[in-house]
């Protein structure tokens, strides 16, 4: 997952610049920006893909974060992680270039996404496979909703 924030997100920028627009290709602060926010989301991705399956990946001497700090603590890393997220795309949105408009929705979207998350967060049972589960698919819902706010950023 970490590769794919690498490999679609700054190739795609450049083939619209180049072929579908006619521009030079020059990489802008907003598509760096997006890059680095989806690399740092995907790791987050990662650390909670693995908490369901800690047993099996014990079992079959995989070292994971839930393996190596336990359920617990990889599920805390992995919010911290996203939280860290939030927290540079809400800098970053208020100190941009964009419109008044485009500032407001993207600080008040990531703000919305971290409190989502936080109060997702407290209703799960990490040591549930089924929890875990659900929370893992609700970050990949605010992944993609952290896509579509990155279209504010200029």
């Amino acid at each position: 997952m970490f590769i794919h924030s690498f490999s679609v997100y700054i190739p795609n920028f450049i083939n619209a610049q180049r072929y579908l627009l006619g521009r030079s290709i020059v990489i802008t602060k907003s598509v760096l920006l997006t890059t680095v926010i989806m690399c740092i989301h995907s790791i987050a991705l990662g650390i909670f893909k693995d908490i369901q399956d800690t047993e099996g990946d014990k079992e079959n001497g995989i070292q994971t974060f839930s393996t190596e700090l336990g359920r617990e603590k990889a599920f805390f890393l992995g919010i911290s992680v996203l939280l860290v997220e939030y927290g540079i795309a809400i800098v970053v949105g208020a100190s941009s270039t964009s419109t008044l408009f485009s500032k407001f929705i993207s600080v008040a979207g990531h703000c919305s996404l971290a409190l989502a998350l936080w109060f997702r967060s407290k209703s799960v049972d990490v040591k549930d496979n089924s929890s875990a589960i659900s929370f893992y698919m609700f970050v990949w819902t605010l992944f993609y909703v952290g896509n579509v706010l990155m279209l504010l950023y200029r």
